[in-house]
């Protein structure tokens, strides 16, 4: 599972942060050769692990830690028992502007 991690982390456009856990030594996945998109890697991960680990997709990263079913506020889709779930984030609500006084 650690170079399977490896190889998807490096092929992704933005970051992909993860737990390098004792749990993942003796696991053993295969990622296919080819192109495949982040959503298809993150349910390879999650089919081949679950019970307390989950992949959380974030805005412009994505994590992997052994903390399901820890919820993240700004997440947007859970990946977590051989499920994708997806979620509307939560955010605060859009602030004034203040003008800039010329001068």
């Amino acid at each position: 599972m650690r170079h399977a991690l490896k190889v998807i982390k490096t092929g992704l456009p933005y970051n992909f942060c993860y737990k390098d856990d004792s749990d993942l030594k003796n696991i053993f996945i295969e990622v296919p050769s080819g192109d495949f998109t982040a959503d298809e890697a993150f349910r390879l991960i999650i089919d081949t692990i679950a019970g307390r680990w989950q992949v959380v997709a974030l805005p412009g990263y994505a994590i992997m830690y052994g903390d399901a079913p820890e919820k993240y506020p700004s997440a947007f889709r859970y990946y977590r028992n051989q499920v994708a779930q997806d979620v509307a984030p939560k955010s605060a609500p859009a602030g004034d502007i203040e003008e800039a006084e010329e001068g």
